[in-house]
Order: structure tokens, then sequence, then C-alpha cells
């Protein structure tokens, strides 16, 4: 469960002056708000986190003072949600008392509204009193993070918002708080990578959205408005044999925006990559072995050095002289050395 901890909260914020030591030797800096069933509830900077009991070095020695969480007590600004078979409400309190009411078609958009939602942060429940998300609120929109929370208060994911669209980065988790999926957005669509992850933290695939759309996708549009003669140009252009059972092939293809790459192993696919002109890299899909992977393009090789699903380095060789050495950074661009 601590992969958030890691990903998400090891951020010092002189207003979260608490430090907070866990078994496994990671470092919260926060406050204590809460305790929750087997859990307590603490604030950082970037919102709260549930943390099991269990995995604190040292108990608290301060008085949790919010009070119950699942009663709907201890906190000033909350949301209570009511849902109906096509649109839901939230009925916004301030100590207690209803300040404003929003209807919602239940993909989110706002139907109507009355009186006025103190800007704030908000915790919001469902009708039983169980706590359902933490939410940064403006202009009665979200604005700020957004997280939401499994029945049992570990964290389900954590969303920026900015004018109450998605903007920004979404952290995906599953029950035990293993992080699954990140995210980026523009005004609610996807623009970024989208990077999913296996349970033992490994990256299982990185594709690269472009206002929406799968930058491969694209670039295969592009193709489609060619001219047949241009068309002939998106061919392979080599496949090499495998010398070993165990030696990694591959097969390039020509796209419009730069090489989509397939890798095998055994005669088998293993995954697959894509670079634009200038190396960097589009997408990748399926499973890279950490190490070299050498491609043949024409009279130029591409050695590609490669560690986690995701590559370190890249060297262009030509009649057995290094013509160009990159490195890569966590986007995926190619930086000369």
């Amino acid at each position: 469960m601590f992969r958030i901890v890691c990903v998400v909260f090891l951020t010092v914020n002189l207003l979260y002056a608490e430090k907070i030591e866990l078994k496994d030797g990671s470092v919260i800096y926060g406050d204590f708000e809460g305790v929750m069933d087997d859990y307590y509830v603490i604030r950082t900077k970037y919102g709260i986190l549930s943390v099991a009991k269990s995995e604190l070095l040292t108990p608290p020695d301060i008085q949790i003072a919010t009070g119950v969480i699942n009663g709907n007590k201890g906190y000033e600004l909350k949301i209570i949600i009511k849902k109906s078979s096509d649109v839901y409400t939230r009925f916004f309190y301030e100590n207690d008392v209803i300040t404003s009411t929003q209807v919602l078609s239940l993909t989110g958009v706002i139907i109507s509204s009355s009186g006025f939602v103190k800007d704030g942060i908000y915790y919001e429940y469902d009708e039983s009193g169980n706590l359902m998300a933490e939410r940064t609120i403006k202009n009665s929109l979200d604005n700020g993070p957004v997280i939401e929370f499994y029945p049992d208060g570990i964290v389900k994911s954590r969303i920026d918002f900015k004018d109450g669209k998605i903007n920004g980065k979404a952290f995906f988790y599953t029950p035990d708080s293993k992080l699954i999926l990140e995210q980026t957005y523009s005004n609610n669509v996807l623009d970024g990578f989208s990077i999913e992850y296996d349970l033992d933290g490994n990256v299982k695939s990185r594709v690269l959205y472009s206002q929406g759309k799968i930058a491969d996708s694209i670039a295969k549009k592009d193709d489609s408005e060619k001219q047949p003669d241009e068309q002939l140009e998106n061919k392979i252009i080599e496949n090499p044999k495998n010398i070993s059972t165990d030696r990694i092939s591959t097969k390039v293809i020509k796209i419009a925006r730069g090489k989509k790459i397939f890798l095998y192993k055994n005669n088998k696919y293993t995954g697959s990559f894509s670079i634009d002109g200038d190396y960097n890299v589009i997408d990748i899909n399926g499973k890279i072995s950490n190490g070299e992977i050498i491609v043949e393009d024409g009279k130029t090789n591409l050695i590609f050095n490669f560690s986690n699903n995701w590559p370190i380095s890249l060297k262009i060789v030509m009649g057995g002289v290094i013509k160009d050495d990159f490195i890569y950074d966590e986007n995926g661009r190619a930086k000369r050395k």
C-alpha cells in the first residue's frame, strides 16, 4: 500500500510538520486527523492518506480531535450525495447547515444549482455516511486535487481538476494501494502518456495521447490520406532472422511520424514501441526485454538500451562507427549526450 507514499506523498511542507515514520523506512510529513477502523487518517499537502495502524513505527502521541469520519462529524464543510436512476444531487453543508444544492447528470454535468457554495476543501459522503471523496472546490467547481476512497478508506484515485475539468495528472490504485494507472489530461481529454502498471510495479504499457487520440492512430490516419505511391513507402524495412533461438529479432515499419518497431523472441511477438523522426518515444506496448536491443534499419543500426520497459539510451551506428548518442528522459524524449 505504500507505493502511494513513495509516488505521491513524500514531500515536506512546513504546514504539515508532524514527522510520521513507517516500519518500511518511509517518512510522511502531515497531521493526524482521525481514526477509521484500523487506519489513521493523515493530512499531507496533497490531501488525506489512510495508513494502517500496524504500519506505523510508533503510534501517535497526539490527541485525534476530528471525531468520527463515517458519522459525518468533525469537518466544517461536507457534501452529501443522493442518487436516483438518472441524476444525482449534491447537498453542500457548512457547520451542518445546507448552503447549496446541485443536480448533476450521471456523467457529472451540472443540470441545475441553487444557493451559495463556499470555497474550500469538502469531504463527500454517500447517504449512509461513508466517506467517498475529498474535493477542493472554488467557484462552485472542482479546482485542485479530488481524492476518491474505497469503502475501507484506502485511496482509490487522485485526480487534478481545474474549473471542473480534469487537467493534469490522474493516479489510480488497487484496494491494497498499488498504483495501476497513471494518466495526463488536458480539459477532460487524455493528452500525454498513459502508463499502466502490473501488480509488481512494472510498466505494462506506455501510450502517448494527443488531444484524446493515440499518437499512433493519428499517424495511421495521416498515412491513409497519402497518395498510393506515397503509401508504398510504408513497408517493412528489415526483418532480420534470428541468429540464435534466444536472440531478439525486430521488424520495422514506417509510419507517418516515424517508425514502429516490433520485437520477437523465439519467433513470438513480445512487444513494440514507436519513435518519431527525432527518436522520441511515442508509445510502448507489451514487454520489452532489459538490455540492448539492436534494430537494423537499412544501413544503420539503432542500439537501444531498455530497463523496466522503458528506453534508457540509444546509439546510432553506421559502418561500425557511432554517429549519434542519446539518453532518454522520463517522458521518452531523446537528448543527445
